[in-house]
């Protein structure tokens, strides 16, 4: 067990049941999960915890709307729910966005704990406090930042993940490697066997250091307003802007990477990184067997770059792979940016 201090809110980290047991005990719970799950859900409620209050929202980001956060508002007033009651989310990371804004907000915030079920989850989602949901196609365009009381992990979910979802977070663990952490890129290499078998022992490791690595960016920046957080948005800025023109086809991790090529190709552009760099991360696809895209939209691409969060003032922070486990961020103008964007070239270099 680890715990996380952020200004009022502490964060327990844990795999370990027996805390969240203690922690929901005496506190009236709700488990919110996504229908595809539900029979999941259910069965480790059964085994697990005493929890009379279930329900459950539509599955993916289908769930990230206004809707969905009124009905869990609506179920839980009719419930009596109060402030100092507990939200559960069991499932994935759209799963805890929607349920951790709808803590958030609800009766001016009540308690948190999130069950991830997915690896991206796990080592992305439930940890730091955003959550949000999408307006008009596009990502996370209304949020808060809410830390959970508790957030249980257990690796044996992951073992009947369908192989894109245990992709997608794949490329998120990557992104950290790429990003930060040479040594556990290296390590996912050198065990790329056990991974593709989803070993527990590897797995653990993984996701152990995945975890540690958000935490130790999100104590020092938990709003962003240091710039040190932005270092976890290496590959985001187009390839947030690839999952949302393909309509959320394409999962987020597997966007990701191929975000992080893009990206890659612009800071050699910038004269941040070499090609050798670019290489790299192209091995890294295939020796992670990745799905090929298709050929992408750059137009429509383009229009939601437009829209990143990270826009300010007709600038955009950039973080610029420079090397493996090295990243810088810089402020460039949009329009430069979108300018090198538009350039076929970087796009049919992967």
């Amino acid at each position: 067990m680890e715990e996380l201090t952020f200004n009022d809110r502490k964060t327990i980290m844990t795999s370990d049941i027996k805390d969240l047991r203690n922690f929901l005990e005496g506190r009236k719970s709700i488990l919110i999960t996504q229908r595809y799950i539900s029979n999941l859900a259910k069965k480790f409620i059964a085994e697990n915890l005493l929890i009379s209050e279930f329900f459950d929202i539509e599955d993916g980001e289908e769930a990230k709307n206004l809707g969905t956060v009124m009905s869990i508002v609506d179920y839980l007033g009719k419930n009596n729910i109060g402030r100092f009651d507990c939200l559960i989310s069991f499932g994935g990371g759209s799963a805890s966005d929607v349920v951790g804004f709808t803590a958030s907000i609800y009766k001016r915030g009540m308690e948190l704990a999130i069950i991830p079920t997915t690896l991206l989850s796990m080592i992305d989602a439930s940890i730091g406090g955003k959550n949000g949901i999408d307006i008009g196609g596009t990502k996370n365009q209304i949020g808060t930042f809410y830390q959970p009381g508790i957030v249980y992990s257990n690796v044996n979910f992951l073992k009947s993940l369908s192989e894109i979802e245990y992709k997608s977070g794949l490329g998120e663990i990557i992104k950290y490697g790429l990003s930060t952490d040479r040594n556990l890129l290296s390590f996912m290499i050198n065990h790329i066997r056990e991974i593709e078998a989803r070993d527990e022992k590897v797995l653990k490791s993984i996701v152990t250091r995945s975890q540690k690595i958000k935490m130790g960016i999100v104590k020092e920046d938990e709003r962003e307003t240091e710039g040190i957080r932005e270092v976890l948005n290496v590959g985001h800025t187009v390839g947030h802007a690839i999952e949302s023109s393909s309509g959320f086809k394409i999962r987020h991790g597997i966007a990701v990477v191929y975000g992080m090529l893009v990206e890659c190709e612009l800071s050699i552009k910038f004269g941040l990184a070499e090609p050798s760099l670019c290489n790299t991360i192209r091995e890294i696809i295939k020796k992670f067997n990745f799905p090929v895209l298709e050929r992408f939209n750059i137009n429509e691409i383009i229009k939601y770059i437009t829209n990143d969060k990270k826009i300010k003032g007709g600038k955009i922070n950039f973080p610029a792979l420079k090397g493996i486990g090295e990243t810088e961020i810089i402020r460039i103008d949009v329009r430069d940016f979108l300018r090198e964007v538009k350039d076929e070239k970087i796009w049919l270099a992967r």
